[in-house]
């Protein structure tokens, strides 16, 4: 399980969708995704603990992380795109979780 801090972000699946478990309410895992210029795009979680929570971040030219929002849904406009990452954490109840990126056009 390397993907506990945004450095070591899984990429999303190419059909923009991947799954996974916490091991413990401490654990936390992060993916990253491209997004094109003058596009829309969705992220969601769903697990069955209602208390999964998801953080988006930008990642700018310079490395930092720009937050954009919380989840578990979040929808956004981008005119630039660029590269993000997602943060996903347990809450009170390790459980699986299923993790969604989708973009139009």
């Amino acid at each position: 399980e390397p993907n506990d801090s945004a450095l070591q972000a899984n990429a999303v699946c190419a059909d923009g969708a991947s799954r996974g478990s916490f091991s413990s309410t401490e654990d936390q895992d992060w993916f990253s995704w491209t997004v094109k210029g003058a596009s829309t795009y969705t992220v969601s979680v769903t697990a069955d603990s209602s208390d999964v929570a998801l953080r988006v971040y930008k990642i700018g030219d310079t490395g930092r992380l720009s937050f954009i929002g919380d989840g578990p849904n979040l929808a956004r406009h981008t005119d630039t795109g660029g590269n993000y990452v997602g943060r996903i954490t347990a809450g009170s109840s390790p459980a699986p979780y299923a993790f969604t990126v989708r973009s139009t056009p």
